[in-house]
């Protein structure tokens, strides 16, 4: 039998800061890392990340990649 068990996750901040480079839109980033060292996604960014994941082409969804777990 097989286990998984999530060890690590990383790279949210630089997908986060890279998916807002084609539009140059840097000012409505609204994502930081809370007092604990823990990344919180803002309501700006959330928002983006789920257009860019449903607009269908793996272009657009292409910060996804830098995540790593």
């Amino acid at each position: 039998m097989v286990t998984f068990q999530t060890i690590e996750i990383a790279g949210f901040a630089p997908a986060i800061a890279g998916m807002r480079h084609p539009l140059k839109s840097y000012d409505k980033a609204d994502s930081a890392y809370d007092e604990d060292g823990n990344f919180n996604i803002g309501k700006n960014d959330y928002l983006l990340a789920k257009r860019l994941c449903q607009a269908g082409s793996p272009e657009h969804a292409k910060f996804l990649r830098q995540i790593c777990v």
